[in-house]
This record gives C-alpha cells, sequence and structure tokens, in this order.
C-alpha cells in the first residue's frame, strides 16, 4: 500500500471490539494506520462528513442505527473512501446486501487475524485507485469524443466542400498554403 499513514475510522459501540481491532492493525507490519473510533452511529456520521479518513471500518451492530445504514447513508452522501463492513453474524444475506450497498468487504469479527484484514484493506484501497483512474480515462475519453464528434459536424474548412457536392472551390487556399505544380522530366 505504502509508507503514507492509513487513516482509519472504526465505528463500533463496543470498546472491546475497538482494542481487538486495534491489536490487529498493529499486527500489519506492511503499513502504518491512524485509528480513530467512534462508539455511536450518529458520531460516525459526523466523522464522515469531515471526509478526513482513507477507510472506513463499521460494525454492523452500532446501537441506535446499523453498519448497512451507515454505509448507505456515506455512499449517499458521497463518501468516496472503502468501507469494510465488521460483523459478529456470519450470514450469507448480509453480506450480499453489504457488497450490493457499497460495502468493499464484509469480515466476520471471530474469523478475523492481521493477514486477513490486511489483505481486506489492500485489495479495498486497490479497487478504489483502480476505480478512480477508470473514472479519470473515461473522463478524458468523453472529452475526446466530444472533440471529435463537435470537429465532425463543422464543415470542412477552407476547402469549399459542401455535403452532395463533387466540386471544390479551388481558389479556397489556407493561408500561407504553397502551391506548386511537379512535372517529370521523363
Amino acid at each position: 500500500m505504502g509508507a503514507q499513514e492509513l487513516r482509519v475510522l472504526l465505528a463500533d459501540d463496543d470498546q472491546d471490539d475497538y482494542l481487538i481491532t486495534r491489536d490487529l492493525l498493529l499486527g500489519i507490519e506492511s503499513e502504518r494506520f491512524r485509528l480513530d473510533w467512534v462508539p455511536t452511529y450518529h458520531a460516525a456520521l459526523e466523522a464522515i462528513e469531515l471526509n478526513n479518513h482513507d477507510l472506513y471500518l463499521f460494525d454492523y451492530h452500532l446501537g441506535e442505527g446499523d453498519g448497512l445504514d451507515l454505509l448507505s447513508k456515506a455512499v449517499a452522501r458521497g463518501c468516496k473512501a472503502p468501507i469494510i463492513l465488521l460483523t459478529g453474524l456470519d450470514d450469507w444475506e448480509t453480506d450480499t446486501r453489504a457488497i450490493k450497498a457499497g460495502a468493499a468487504d464484509y469480515l466476520v469479527k471471530g474469523q478475523l487475524d492481521s493477514r486477513h484484514l490486511e489483505r481486506s484493506i489492500r485489495h479495498a484501497m486497490e479497487r478504489k485507485r483502480a476505480k478512480e483512474e477508470l473514472g479519470e480515462y473515461s473522463t478524458e475519453t468523453e472529452v475526446r469524443v466530444h472533440r471529435c464528434t463537435h470537429r465532425a459536424r463543422q464543415p470542412p474548412e477552407g476547402r469549399g466542400c459542401h455535403p452532395g457536392s463533387d466540386r471544390r472551390d479551388s481558389s479556397a487556399q489556407p493561408a500561407g498554403l504553397r502551391h506548386e505544380r511537379l512535372q517529370s522530366n521523363q
């Protein structure tokens, strides 16, 4: 991922899970993290609004709300950073709903270790980078297509060509054009 510090926000209402997550992140030697923790749904929404994090880890159960709802609100508010949903439930349906809602991954806390968390974070960050590059390429392509379309709709300048006409106006010449008639000596 890089030598730069990755800013992570953990939204989890259980302090023990915060400590476990902190220890898992400390176990990842290939990356440096700055971990921020909020214990409530509303505090998480406020932190997301600040857009100060590179990655979000949301617990599925957040007291007054759940991680899926928080995920949906974050995405609706324009959050571009990857969001990984953490849960104690190994539930296929919730997993599927989370991914469809925009989660980068769905991890079961009881099955999690530093190696799996590192892999999930690395893949989430790489997908984000690839998506940004694709967006830049798409924007570039749209600009090029617009320019070409605009040019194609313009009549050829300086040639005197008109649709349906086979004649060219030989008196219309671009400025500075040098015209010579060449003939072979043979």
